[in-house]
């Protein structure tokens, strides 16, 4: 697809879950309060750094496709400890989930296969992006930062907040940011009808002296 994405003008993006990594062992439990993930016969001291993304998939018993989840790491504790960022969704559908063994109200146990996703520089992304807008083009960006099976939003990336600021910075315009729904009859057939919703366009008011100044480190 690469001289017809370059056609359509396609800003070329390196997924982490493209540089994805089997991991070693298996993930046997998570403390929910504390964000510990525990493994057992993992390698986490050889094969993960902090702010690697973990993806966690779990079988459920009579579930037709796997329940996945996304953890960032925090710290490498040991070969076979992770503390992770847990966020309240996440921790709620592990509690509720009934595939999953549960110790106590803290404590689920799993026996899960996992892959490391590394840590991706977007720099050339960002720069890209800033020179279309600059250039006056549209960027049509999926905030969720890749497709998945999930019936619920996953978490937001901050990538087109971060180009308002440095598109403001820049230029000293506000670039306002239209919100598009996606919801389809049937997700995994060819040809799907699908509805689409167009929010109003959200202007973010930058202007404000006191407003956070953006680091130069990339998202």
């Amino acid at each position: 697809l690469k001289y017809f994405l370059k056609f359509l003008k396609v800003v070329p993006v390196t997924r982490a879950i493209d540089l994805k990594k089997k991991g070693k062992g298996r993930i046997s439990l998570i403390q929910l309060k504390s964000g510990i993930l525990k493994g057992e016969g993992s390698q986490f001291e050889e094969q993960v750094q902090p702010l690697d993304t973990l993806r966690v998939t779990v079988k459920g018993k009579g579930e037709k496709l796997p329940f996945v989840y996304f953890f960032q790491v925090l710290e490498v504790r040991d070969p076979e400890t992770l503390l992770i960022k847990l966020t309240p969704e996440d921790a709620n559908s592990i509690q509720q989930n009934r595939s999953f063994r549960k110790l106590n109200e803290d404590e689920v146990q799993l026996d899960a296969e996992f892959h490391v996703l590394p840590k991706v520089n977007q720099k050339k992304v960002f720069q890209g992006t800033l020179d279309a807008l600059n250039a006056g083009k549209v960027i049509g960006i999926f905030p969720e930062g890749g497709s998945h099976d999930q019936t619920r939003l996953i978490d937001i990336k901050p990538g087109a907040v971060i180009f308002q600021y440095k598109y403001f910075e820049a230029t000293g315009r506000v670039c306002p940011v239209v919100p598009v729904g996606l919801n389809y009859f049937g997700s995994h057939k060819f040809r799907s009808k699908v509805v689409v919703n167009v929010g109003t366009p959200l202007k973010v008011d930058l202007r404000e002296a006191d407003r956070p100044k953006m680091g130069g480190r990339s998202a």
